[in-house]
């Protein structure tokens, strides 16, 4: 029976964090469209480590990588994860009666490996088991392990976030907080009047996609430790502009990034062939779309080129209208025509075009250009209009007949 529960309460642990973790940016292609984006290709594979014993009862998984060209790198991360894993049995081993320990990959990719451990154990000692929860974040580039302070500044205006901002979930242990229960946890934790709560060097975090997942320890009776988010958007204040976060923030620049699938389209753009044209925004507040993004994705997922940005609009776009890939200068090449449509400061709906012109291997946004377009057409546009308004700009200025 005692085996049996422990692998409940492990599973329990697990599931969560699998079917939560999200990966980045990447596209998958089924059947000639994209169906989603997210998954890194990593220049390495992740294999399944046991250490068990059985004289203790002791049954710990932790992960090894392996295909590194550089061996020694690979041997000092695997040294790291092995260390981190076993730092409990090795040095207490004898307060245990039973200890298991499985962990979840949470990001991997070739800038960044970022692992949760979880599991229980018990010893004669304690009244119950226990849960543990701990993580280990590593820098591939460097080989080294990140620690919070390495990348955040955690000060008392950063705790301040935490405290206000911070979404707080434990769905492993079916915990379901009141508003006022979490209150009461954060005021136990962060003892909010003088902020005494430290993220130094010690404090757990693990990555996703969209921010950084904190584990906070707890009481037992809300299963020891318990997790909070934060997304990027939120923490850009506070993160270091410094080497560590410089070699790992290529990972998360897309955070929030939502693709719009009936705007994307298999492209072959001058330079650009056998692209996918991929078109998104970034969620902000109440899911406001306030700006659009534009990518071409080549073959094997990577990113070839990114768009420059639209006009920003702080009252939130509703929708991308048309996106069309023709020659508006008489160059020879095609160019990307946009239309959006967004809310105006009048309280109507209307489009606004954008027009994004070839040149020397990149796509320019002309200013100029582009607040001719949208001041000379109605507030409803088609490809057709943005085609001729732009067509006649240029003759206008004798840049072509």
């Amino acid at each position: 029976m005692k085996k049996i529960t422990r692998q409940i309460l492990l599973v329990l642990s697990l599931t969560f964090l699998f079917s939560t973790t999200q990966n980045s940016f990447a596209v998958k292609v089924k059947n000639n469209e994209i169906t989603e984006i997210n998954g890194v290709v990593s220049g390495y594979s992740i294999v399944r480590t046991n250490y068990v014993k059985n004289s203790k009862d002791i049954e710990i998984s932790f992960p090894q990588i392996k295909g590194l060209q550089d061996k020694t790198k690979q041997s000092k991360i695997n040294k790291i994860i092995k260390d981190n894993a076993l730092v409990d049995c090795q040095e207490d081993i004898a307060l245990y009666d039973w200890y298991d320990l499985d962990y979840a990959i949470t990001w991997s990719s070739n800038r960044v490996l970022s692992i949760i451990f979880t599991g229980n154990y018990y010893s004669k000692s304690a009244p119950h088991p226990n849960n543990s929860c701990y993580t280990v974040n590593i820098d591939i580039n460097t080989g080294n392990r990140i620690f919070l302070p390495d990348f955040i500044n955690a000060d008392n205006d950063f705790v301040k976030l935490f405290i206000n901002k911070a979404q707080f979930f434990n769905d492993y242990a079916g915990i379901d907080l009141t508003e006022d229960e979490l209150s009461l946890l954060k005021e136990d934790k962060f003892n909010i009047l003088n902020l005494k709560y430290n993220f130094d060097k010690d404090a757990e975090f693990y990555f996703t996609s969209t921010g950084i997942v904190f584990a906070i320890d707890t009481d037992h009776a809300i299963g020891d430790f318990s997790l909070f988010s934060l997304k990027f958007s939120e923490l850009s204040n506070y993160i270091k502009n410094n080497t560590v976060w410089n070699n790992i923030k290529t990972d998360f620049l897309l955070t929030d990034y939502q693709i719009i699938r009936d705007q994307c389209f298999k492209t072959n753009l001058a330079s650009f062939q056998n692209t996918w044209f991929v078109s998104g925004f970034n969620n902000s507040q109440n899911g406001v779309k306030k700006t659009f993004k534009f990518y071409l994705i080549d073959q094997n997922n990577k990113i070839k080129y990114a768009f420059p940005n639209l006009f920003s609009n702080n009252l939130g776009y509703l929708c991308i209208r048309a996106v069309s890939f023709m020659d508006v200068n008489n160059d020879g090449n095609k160019d990307v025509i946009i239309i959006t449509l967004l809310n105006s400061t009048d309280g109507t709906e209307v489009d606004e075009a954008g027009v994004y012109l070839y040149n020397s291997n990149c796509f320019t946004f002309d200013n100029k250009l582009n607040t001719s377009i949208n001041t000379k057409l109605n507030n409803t546009k088609t490809v057709s209009d943005v085609l001729k308004a732009t067509k006649n700009y240029y003759k206008q200025y004798c840049i072509f007949d």
